[in-house]
């Protein structure tokens, strides 16, 4: 579904997406593996960074979600991912403020200003 969206997008959006996971996926036969539902993304050319929260994460699942294990931040909760913002957002590099709007947009639930 992303990735249709994204095909749909115009070209000057960025070409990333973040992924907040927190501890690891259950199997089910209902839930698609996190790696296949990024594989789209990735297909269209997206980097995929993804943020795990918590002690309860499976290193290895984060792993098949990115091109580059460098794309992995881990952060204790969700206090220390506030304060880890900035650094997640100099990561994603020079779509930088983007993300950082979104973050904060997200955590505070209140609009900021590009």
């Amino acid at each position: 579904m992303a990735g249709q969206t994204l095909q749909k997008s115009s070209q000057a959006l960025p070409n990333f997406v973040v992924v907040f996971v927190e501890g690891q996926q259950y199997l089910s036969s209902s839930l698609v593996l996190l790696r296949n539902a990024v594989q789209p993304l990735q297909a269209l050319g997206v980097t995929v960074f993804v943020v795990g929260i918590g002690n309860r994460l499976n290193n290895q699942e984060l792993v098949t979600m990115v091109q580059n294990s460098e794309h992995i931040v881990r952060v204790t909760g969700f206090a220390d991912l506030l304060r880890q913002v900035e650094s997640i957002a100099q990561l994603i590099g020079k779509k930088r403020q983007v993300a950082y709007n979104f973050v904060i947009n997200r955590l505070t639930d209140t609009p900021t200003t590009r």
